[in-house]
C-alpha cells in the first residue's frame, strides 16, 4: 500500500551555503542540528520519492508565464540553477509516470496545474534537499513550483486544498510505496526592498505556535493580509500550507527556529504529524 511517510516544512535561503560563516557560531550549530534531525527523519522513513514544493523566484519559470502551480514531468532534473550559491550541480531522477498520475488526480479535482517537461531547479528546492536528503540510494524527486512572488497569488487555502488532493494521489498510485513531502520557503523575510534583512520574529513564532498547538490548519488557511507583516518573502509559506494539507493533520512538531538576520530570514523547521488515510 502506498503511503505518505514524512511531511516536513522548512525555510530556505541561498545565503546559507553561499555565506555560511556569516551568523554567530551558536546559531550555525543549531541550524545544522535542525538539518541533521530532518535528514535523520527521512533516513529512518526511507522514502522512495520526495515531493518538493517551493515558490518561483523568477528563475525556474519565465516571467512571461507563471502558473499558480507547475508540476515537473521530466525524467531528470538538474540543480541548482543559481550556481552562485555554492552547491555543486546534481542530477535528480524524476518519475514521469508518477507525475502524470498526480496531474490526472489534480485535474479531476479542478486543479489545472501546468506541466513542465523540462525544469531546472533553483535554491528553493536544492538548498534544503542538499542538507536533508538521505544518504545512500537517491530518492526520486517530484518538483512542484508554486507562484509565491507575482500577484495575484493562489490563496493559502487553495494551496492547503491542493495538498489534500496530493495526499489522495500519493495513496492511490501504485508505483512507489513510501513517499515524503518537503515544503520549503519563508518564514518572515523581505526581498529587494528597504526592509531586506529584517525578520519579524513575533510573526514567525506565532505561526509556529499555531502548528505546535493543534491550529495548523488555521495557519494554512491564513488570508493575504495576515501574511503581509512578515514581508514579501513570507508569501512562500504557501508551500507549508500544501504540506499541512497533505498531512491531513492539524498539529506538528517544531524542530527548530532561528532569527538569522545574516541570512535575511527567519528559519523554521517543522515535522507535521501524518494522519492515516485520505479523507476526501
Amino acid at each position: 500500500m502506498s503511503k505518505l511517510v514524512v511531511a516536513l516544512a522548512m525555510s530556505h535561503s541561498p545565503l546559507i551555503p553561499s555565506i555560511p560563516m556569516a551568523p554567530p557560531i551558536e546559531k550555525r550549530e543549531r541550524i545544522q542540528a535542525a538539518y541533521d534531525q530532518c535528514r535523520a527523519i527521512l533516513e529512518q522513513a526511507k522514502p522512495q520519492v520526495i515531493i518538493v514544493v517551493s515558490a518561483e523566484h523568477m528563475s525556474t519559470l519565465s516571467p512571461q508565464l507563471i502558473p499558480p502551480f507547475t508540476l515537473g514531468v521530466a525524467k531528470t532534473y538538474t540543480g541548482p540553477l543559481d550556481r552562485w550559491i555554492g552547491i555543486p550541480q546534481k542530477v535528480y531522477n524524476g518519475s514521469q509516470e508518477l507525475s502524470q498520475f498526480i496531474l490526472s488526480k489534480l485535474y479531476k479535482h479542478d486543479f489545472d496545474a501546468a506541466m513542465a517537461g523540462e525544469l531546472a531547479l533553483d535554491h528553493g528546492m536544492i538548498q534544503p534537499l542538499h542538507y536533508v536528503e538521505p544518504r545512500g540510494e537517491q530518492a526520486v524527486v517530484i518538483p512542484i513550483v508554486l507562484n509565491g512572488i507575482t500577484p495575484p497569488l493562489p490563496s493559502m487555502k487553495r494551496c492547503y486544498e491542493f495538498g489534500k488532493v496530493l495526499r489522495e494521489a500519493i495513496e492511490q498510485q501504485k508505483l512507489f510505496e513510501r513517499v515524503a513531502i518537503l515544503g520549503t520557503g519563508g518564514l518572515s523575510h523581505w526581498v529587494g526592498t528597504k526592509e531586506m534583512g529584517t525578520v519579524n520574529e513575533e510573526w514567525d513564532r506565532r505561526v509556529l505556535d499555531f502548528i505546535e498547538t493543534g491550529r495548523a490548519v488555521e495557519f494554512a488557511c491564513m488570508n493575504d493580509e495576515e501574511i503581509t507583516p512578515a514581508g514579501n518573502g513570507a508569501e512562500e509559506v504557501r508551500a507549508w500550507s500544501m504540506v499541512i494539507g497533505a498531512s491531513l493533520s492539524n498539529q506538528g512538531r517544531v524542530i527548530a527556529y532561528e532569527n538569522v538576520k545574516e541570512w535575511v530570514t527567519g528559519l523554521g523547521f517543522v515535522e507535521m504529524k501524518v494522519e492515516e488515510g485520505a479523507k476526501r
